[in-house]
């Protein structure tokens, strides 16, 4: 009897689940700042990562001194490695020195620029074009091959149009070669049409690789099941420990189903076996019983029919236990890892994730449509290019394409009889909207943005429990700030009858499915809303500022700051009428002061004392106040009129003034 059987991998991932954090893309460039901090000390300039406990640990104390992490961690030094291996994995820092890369510094100078537009033929932002071009790149080991799981999903798209969430999760990641890449995809056409099954999927690749074979036939052909047998067969990779609980899982499940005994007793000890096998318990249950209730009461009526039918003698059940085992384990892995698969590619802007399918946005399909039939060539290989600041073309011939052939197809795609890049513009920004629209009306609906702004104004109690709720209403890859400014645009956008350019008036990065996601340097506190003339109003811009700093620390943060953005937006267009509009969950009575008196103040220019505004006019609103325009569907005009009441009343007690302001607003 062989005595161990190397493991070997068959599915792939993008970063590691110890670094399975929310808002990827500031905490990704957060961490670059840190570490260009960390590594230009004197103390640490000339030293080496690699078996440096004492640098690690280091390391580890200055994300926590700059709260990035929480400082609790039992092995500092290993969660150093954790906090950084994600990075070196798509290439922007170094796997042996943890240092920036080129590609890092390129990162960096991005994100310390706080100017994310980017000029690129997908029209995506400056960093997710960078991030594109680093997945485009990376590769992983899967076993003894190489493959690049974007380069995969590109090639699987191009073919299949859209992935299911259950596809992208279970199968998606099986493909490790050109074999299993034909395979997978026959499975999906079948699994569309009915005609397969995601767990027998799974089993037939797992057996397919020469580890889990030898493993399967050692199974079947020994005279007796031992505790050693099952250690062997279940190839644990970090310790055999983990698979002892599966030897009673064995003998407990054997007893039930050879032993035809389906006792309360029995089922008990079948259902604590099942616990004890950890990680794997749920999924175990999922492939062996139809329901989750009345588990151990219900006997033969807990199991799937298809699981009592398959056991007819010794081999059936054996074969029928490693094929729960390794199905379960792998569902595990596979489910563990697919959501941090998603998050590292929609760091590129290039997918759509909606009604539970995945799929290119407009322009990515054109561009990987176009170069489809050279991506076979460098799927299963690596690049040496990891490291280094190249175009798409560096990486790669195939991915220089002529711009007019691109905006050929790109018209083609949207129906258009023209192809110059601002006639096709016109149609994208008219599906853009048509999408966000659609997002509007699934996901933040009035009743719905009425429980994101108590959650917000709840945030000044608790500001991690509400966040986290924020974060499962508006998107896991933006902070609170960032989702108060996003989630505002859009309460404004619908108190404007939806019309008005929001997704360019919102000062914000928006991801492929238009939600929002916070960068390290923080955008600007603007919602710049321009107004063309009407029959209610002149033209004019209004700004919206957003805060939730809470009522004790608005003052110091918010006064100077907001009338400066109103001031030198006003120095800079002076043609146009502009007002200032600050929203919070609540208002300390100083600011409201402050902001008051400044209808009666010039704002000077700080280079030119010559130029300057002879006042400011800015209102605020608390987030009931907002609550009520939502709750009585007030429209702007009749918030811009009641606006020019504030700005020009003759009341001289501020509070009284913005009492009498908010009150004339929902009558």
């Amino acid at each position: 009897m062989a005595n161990t059987i190397a493991y070997e991998g068959i599915s792939w991932a993008i970063g590691s689940t110890s670094f399975r954090t929310k808002e990827l893309n500031k905490k990704t460039e957060w961490q670059l700042v840190l570490l260009d901090e960390f590594w230009r000390k004197p103390e640490f300039v000339n030293q080496k990562w690699k078996a440096n406990e004492f640098l690690q640990q280091a390391y580890y104390k200055h994300l926590w001194t700059n709260d990035f992490t929480v400082g609790n961690a039992s092995r500092p030094a290993k969660d150093a490695r954790e906090k950084t291996s994600g990075l070196c994995d798509i290439g922007v820092v170094d796997r042996e020195t943890r240092k920036l890369t080129e590609v890092g510094e390129e990162l960096l100078l991005i994100s310390k620029s706080n100017n994310f537009k980017g000029d690129n033929i997908l029209q995506i932002d400056s960093d997710s074009f960078l991030y594109l071009k680093q997945l485009i790149k990376t590769s992983v080991d899967v076993g003894t091959s190489k493959v690049r799981p974007f380069i995969i999903l590109a090639r699987v798209l191009n073919e299949l149009k859209y992935l299911t969430d259950e596809e992208f999760v279970y199968l998606l990641p099986l493909i490790s070669d050109e074999a299993s890449y034909k395979n997978v995809i026959g499975k999906i056409k079948d699994f569309r049409k009915g005609e397969c099954d995601i767990n027998q999927t799974i089993y037939e690749i797992l057996l397919s690789h020469n580890s889990y074979k030898q493993a399967h036939d050692l199974l079947l052909d020994a005279d007796s099941v031992t505790e050693d047998l099952i250690i062997t067969i279940m190839m644990n990779r970090k310790s055999p420990m983990y698979s002892k609980p599966f030897f009673s899982f064995f003998k407990a499940l054997h007893r039930v189903l050879m032993g035809n005994d389906f006792s309360d007793k029995s089922m008990k000890i079948l259902d604590k076996s099942i616990s004890d096998c950890k990680t794997t318990r749920t999924t175990i249950r999922e492939i062996l019983y139809c329901t989750t209730k009345n588990i151990i009461n219900g006997g033969k009526n807990t199991f799937r029919p298809e699981v009592l039918k398959s056991v007819k003698s010794e081999e059936s059940f054996r074969e029928l236990f490693f094929k729960v085992c390794h199905v379960s384990k792998t569902l595990n892995n596979l489910e563990d890892y697919g959501d941090l698969n998603l998050r590292y590619f929609t760091m590129s802007d290039c997918l759509i994730t909606e009604d539970q399918t995945i799929k290119f946005d407009t322009l990515p399909k054109i561009y990987f449509s176009m170069v489809n039939d050279s991506l076979k060539a460098i799927s299963f290989s690596d690049s040496d290019l990891l490291y280094k600041s190249v175009e798409l073309k560096d990486i790669a011939s195939v991915f220089e394409i002529d711009s007019e052939f691109f905006y050929r197809n790109v018209a083609k795609e949207v129906g258009s009889e023209v192809y110059d890049r601002k006639s096709i513009q016109i149609i994208l920004d008219k599906k853009k909207y048509a999408r966000f629209n659609k997002l509007i009306d699934e996901k933040f609906t009035d009743a719905v943005l009425l429980q994101i702004l108590d959650e917000f104004k709840l945030r000044e109690t608790s500001d991690d429990e509400h966040d986290e709720k924020i974060k499962q209403f508006v998107s896991s890859n933006s902070d609170g700030p960032t989702s108060f400014e996003y989630i505002l645009g859009i309460i404004w956008y619908k108190l404007n009858g939806r019309t008005g350019d929001v997704l360019r008036f919102m000062n914000l990065s928006l991801d492929g499915d238009l939600l929002p996601k916070t960068h390290a340097g923080g955008g600007e506190a603007d919602i710049v809303w321009e107004y063309p003339e009407s029959e209610n109003y002149p033209e004019h811009t209004l700004l919206i500022e957003a805060t939730l700093a809470d009522r004790q620390n608005q003052r110091r943060m918010e006064m100077e700051p907001v009338s400066r953005h109103v001031g030198e937006y006003c120095l800079a267009n002076k043609s146009r009428t502009a007002y200032g509009l600050f929203i919070t969950p609540y208002l300390n009575p100083n600011v409201i002061n402050d902001f008051f008196s400044r209808r009666n103040m010039n704002y000077f220019s700080v280079t030119d004392t010559n130029q300057f505004v002879k006042k400011l006019l800015i209102a605020s609103l608390e987030t009931d106040n907002l609550k009520k325009l939502i709750e009585e569907h007030i429209e702007y005009d009749k918030i811009y009129s009641v606006m020019q009441d504030y700005f020009s009343t003759d009341e001289r007690n501020p509070l009284k003034a913005q009492e009498v302001f908010v009150d004339n607003l929902i009558q």
